[in-house]
């Protein structure tokens, strides 16, 4: 822990003098998870702690950057990110961004660019490496009620070894009722090549602040196939964040049946309160079955998020986070 003491200060000792710098924003979080992402036991054989500090949002022109360091898995980790905005004739604004991290269980770099095209927002996002780069943001990082990406991709086996992931996401708003959305996804791991793909056909203002969506969620691979379909409920309270319950049907070759998934978020003054979970059919970006707690209020010049997770077959966590923003 002294060598993370050392390098926080470090990284605000090169906050200090960096020139014409806006909206710097801080996150010092702590947690402590009792089994890794994939189930099996974490580093050490039992709840390992973690520790991070990061920096985000520094601006320099149309240049957006965060950098933090963290102790996780029993090792120090580090990651960075930039981001730059700017105006593209026909894709209207254009965003670049990419992520690097580096952790005890291996590293990643992560980059993305979205816009777009009339009434079709793009995204297109490439990554490769041993783990996911670690996203520092408080939003994604600290606490989320959004379970980890597994290790590896879906269904493409546990060899293990360096992976690239390809994927886009497409939003089209047919007219102000309809907007048709698509995420395509290929993997390539020491196993080979797998591929999924998530669809939604949204249907505004069926009834006063109600949404419906028809869900389909399909993923191919060298260990297997499955697929699954869902009907979604959208509770879309004017000037308040959207809460939704979907009923699912699907499963692979060897097992199926129904699942459900909710994301319930209330919001009264300045605190949110979100509760997230999910139990089966396999979906192609998260686990089986998860349940999460999330709760963030202003605290000071700040706001404090704490957090809560378990996924299956046996990882939790528990996290407190202080985001601390200013502006000059």
């Amino acid at each position: 822990m002294r060598r993370l003491v050392s390098l926080a200060l470090l990284l605000g000792a090169c906050l200090a003098v960096t020139p014409s710098a806006v909206a710097r924003s801080w996150t010092v979080g702590l947690g402590v998870d009792a089994a890794s992402p994939s189930g099996g036991p974490p580093a050490g054989g039992g709840p390992t702690p973690n520790a991070r500090v990061a920096l985000h949002d520094l601006r320099l022109d149309d240049d957006a950057f965060e950098f933090g360091i963290g102790w996780t898995d029993g090792g120090l980790a580090a990651a960075a990110g930039w981001r730059r905005t700017m105006a593209a004739g026909p894709l209207g604004t254009f965003v670049l961004d990419a992520r690097a991290g580096v952790e005890p269980r291996g590293a990643g770099l992560d980059v993305a660019a979205r816009g777009t095209l009339g009434p079709v927002a793009l995204r297109l996002e490439a990554a490769a490496g041993t783990r996911a780069p670690a996203p520092w943001s408080v939003t994604a990082r600290a606490p989320t009620t959004t379970p980890p990406v597994p290790d590896l991709a879906p269904l493409a086996g546990p060899a293990g070894g360096v992976r690239l992931d390809l994927g886009a996401n497409a939003v089209w708003r047919i007219d102000r009722r309809w907007t048709v959305e698509v995420t395509p996804r290929a993997h390539r791991s020491a196993d080979g090549w797998a591929g999924a793909t998530a669809a939604s056909l949204r249907r505004a203002a069926v009834a006063p602040d109600i949404d419906v969506s028809a869900r389909l969620d399909l993923a191919f691979g060298p260990l297997g196939h499955h697929a699954a379909a869902g009907l979604t409920v959208h509770h879309v309270p004017r000037r308040a964040p959207e809460s939704q319950l979907t009923a699912w049907w699907g499963g692979d070759a060897a097992r199926r049946g129904p699942g459900l998934e909710l994301t319930w978020v209330v919001r009264e003054g300045g605190t949110q309160a979100t509760l997230t979970g999910a139990v089966g059919p396999r979906w192609s970006d998260r686990p089986d079955a998860y349940l999460a707690a999330a709760v963030r209020r202003p605290w000071g010049t700040g706001t404090v998020h704490v957090g809560a997770r378990w996924v299956a077959p046996g990882a939790a966590s528990l996290e407190l986070a202080w985001a601390l923003t200013s502006d000059r």
